[in-house]
């Protein structure tokens, strides 16, 4: 069964933005990062501080930031728990822009 969690970007220590994707991702304010039965994230969601979705994925070949089965939370206990229909409903409204 799938839970959401929300990731404070500004937990984040980035490098130097090279790319417009990059400059994107670092004024993000927090993600909302699905998570699987091993607590790898499968999708991810990235809000700004008006929190208006600005970036998804996996979407076609974006792999996206947190994506990626080697990224493993050994516990989700101190992160804020979001609902998967709210999750879900972020996610729809976003894709069909």
């Amino acid at each position: 069964m799938a839970k959401i969690i929300k990731y404070n970007n500004k937990l984040i220590n980035y490098q130097e933005p090279i790319t417009i994707k990059d400059r994107l991702i670092i004024s993000l304010e927090y993600w909302w990062l699905e998570l699987d039965e091993n607590n790898s994230p499968t999708r991810e969601l990235g809000f700004n501080d008006e929190h208006q979705v600005q970036i998804a994925a996996p979407k076609e070949e974006d792999f996206g930031m947190w994506c990626n089965p080697e990224i493993q939370f050994e516990s989700t206990v101190d992160f804020e728990t979001i609902s998967i229909e709210d999750f879900e409903n972020k996610w729809d409204e976003f894709m069909k822009e």
